[in-house]
């Protein structure tokens, strides 16, 4: 049955009109779209019509109208959902695949580069002759979407419902990425994620307006010549200031969980 992408446009971010159906064929989902630093406006979606190389692109000057380029050189993969983030200097394109998410990266947005490794690939069920293969509830991601804040990359993915959890169906679970020195990236589910909305602030100075500290219970103290700020926050935050109002955010006091939280809290 046709399947369309279709463009609607906002104001406010709350209330939104249709502008029309974007003119990229009759089988096409999965949109994605990103701005490169030449000002093309550059959208990757599934084009069903295709039987590989199913991940095609296209570019447009003003989110209207839409040239489309073919498929992404990715060689030929089947998969949907591909999500494109700018990380660490590279573009890295997350694709579901069906048996985990592949990842590629990229210098310039178009030839890409796929990593051994798949993020979130599943845990299979030991009686595992089914077709298509079975996995353990929610160790296997699906259409994943990335946030980056500041230094911080965050996964967002749909898997199945935890067995421990009553009601059946489908989550969505959340993971920070991790950067490699070889240019890879994994993560790790087993790992409680956290997630820091501030994290950009530490790459500007931070005005302390008296008005709007951006802080919650504080304290102040100086040594030497610095004055330090530790509020409540992740693993207590803290900033840190030569005079008093010119802020840069510091890493917390607690950057990792302390091994005496999980003796109080076991779960």
């Amino acid at each position: 049955h046709p399947r369309h992408i279709v463009h609607l446009t906002s104001e406010d971010g709350i209330n939104w009109k249709t502008y029309g159906v974007v003119d990229l064929g009759s089988k096409v989902i999965d949109a994605c779209v990103y701005h490169l630093p030449n000002g093309t406006w550059r959208m990757w979606y599934k084009n069903e019509s295709e039987n590989s190389d199913i991940i095609w692109y296209a570019d447009s000057s003003d989110l209207y109208t839409w040239a489309v380029k073919g498929p992404a050189k990715l060689g030929g993969i089947k998969g949907e959902g591909a999500n494109v983030i700018f990380w660490h200097n590279k573009y890295y394109m997350i694709v579901d695949e069906w048996k985990g998410l592949s990842v590629y990266s990229s210098d310039d947005a178009t030839n890409w580069k796929k990593q051994s490794e798949y993020l979130v690939a599943g845990i299979p069920l030991k009686d595992n002759s089914n077709f298509p293969p079975q996995y353990v509830d929610g160790s296997r991601g699906n259409h994943a979407d990335i946030e980056v804040v500041g230094d911080h990359a965050y996964m967002f993915y749909f898997s199945q419902t935890p067995s421990k959890v009553k009601e059946r169906g489908l989550a969505v679970y959340a993971q920070e990425l991790i950067y490699h020195k070889d240019g890879t990236i994994s993560c790790d589910p087993a790992q409680r994620c956290y997630i820091n909305l501030n994290a950009s602030r530490r790459f500007s100075p931070m005005k302390f307006d008296s008005l709007n500290p951006m802080v919650h219970d504080p304290v102040a103290i100086k040594q030497g010549d610095t004055y330090h700020i530790f509020f409540t926050g992740q693993g207590i935050s803290s900033l840190s200031s030569k005079d008093f109002k010119n802020w840069k955010v510091e890493r917390p006091l607690f950057p990792e969980d302390p091994a005496w939280i999980k003796s109080i809290f076991k779960d």
